[in-house]
């Protein structure tokens, strides 16, 4: 009997997982025609896989908005920009960062002026 407890225990488990983890609790499923503007911001630990860590807003053919937060302390090399994708890991154009201009009066402690823009 206790293995069958057990046993019904872990299925339990592994069906709570979520289906989509990098779905956004409580979002609504969209598409990049809806917010054309949206920018996927890759990050690499290895500079040879990539994952979304942040997102940021177009602001022209140059630059993305983001917050400070998500790149401080970070080599430029260590970040992509992906535009144009509904998805995280696929799709779009992925462009290199060339640079990370932080705004002058950020401060990480009370996160006053949390904002950056990658180039």
């Amino acid at each position: 009997m206790r293995v069958f407890i057990f046993l019904a225990l872990c299925f339990a488990a592994v069906v709570a997982v979520p289906s989509n983890p990098q779905r956004i609790v409580g979002g609504s499923v969209t598409t990049i025609d809806r917010y054309p503007t949206i920018a996927s911001l890759l990050y690499s630990w290895n500079l040879s896989s990539y994952w979304q860590a942040c997102g940021g807003t177009i602001l022209n053919n140059r630059a993305i908005l983001t917050a400070a937060h998500c790149t401080v302390g970070d080599a430029v090399s260590r970040w992509r920009i992906r535009l144009g994708s509904t998805w995280a890991n696929s799709g779009g154009v992925v462009h290199n960062v060339n640079a990370n201009l932080v705004h002058g009066s950020y401060n990480s402690r009370t996160m006053d002026n949390d904002i950056r823009i990658l180039r």
